[in-house]
């Protein structure tokens, strides 16, 4: 059983990587997990191929994930196994953050272990401002932080409620 059996590190996006493959062999992911999977078979030629191996893009907040793609030999008990390691490279530690005086603010976790560079927007910045991750309670409601690289190709996104309690005279603190 004679496979490339390179790591493979992957960012948040996911995509298809191939590994070459020289033998008759089975795959199969180990732990089987959503985000890994084995593909088609591609460039197939005296015994020789490329098996595909998918990995679905981020969907939380964790750092890193890791799964194993296993290759069994058909004709006995040799295997090889290729380790995929997917990391985040920008993203938000905190998903959901409520402020609850107007004008408190609170400072998102920034995990960029790229140092690019990154640009920081408010979807209602009646609501909440942004700057450089500092994020700062304007009135009640909603908006949506989100941080993005200056390629555009990498983004994520912190929930923002403000709930100013009202005062005696039923006006929000912003109010009065």
């Amino acid at each position: 059983c004679d496979v490339d059996t390179t790591a493979i590190e992957v960012d948040e996006l996911g995509g298809t990587f191939g590994v070459n493959v020289v033998a008759n062999v089975s795959v199969s992911v180990l732990p089987q997990v959503s985000w890994l999977t084995a593909g088609s078979k591609t460039d197939e030629r005296d015994g020789y191929w490329t098996q595909n191996i998918n990995v679905s893009s981020f969907s939380n907040k964790a750092d890193q994930r890791q799964g194993k793609v296993k290759f069994l030999y058909a004709a006995g008990n040799d295997s090889k196994t290729v380790t995929v390691t997917q990391k985040r490279t920008l993203y938000i530690k905190e998903s959901d953050v409520t402020l609850t005086a107007a004008g408190q603010d609170s400072t998102l976790t920034l995990t960029n272990t790229e140092s690019r560079n990154v640009t920081w927007s408010s979807s209602n910045k009646k609501v909440a401002t942004v700057n450089a991750g500092k994020v700062k309670a304007v009135a009640n409601g909603t908006a949506t932080i989100t941080v993005k690289s200056s390629d555009g190709k990498y983004s994520d996104k912190c929930n923002i409620t403000v709930e100013i309690p009202k005062s005696k005279g039923g006006r929000t603190e912003s109010e009065s």
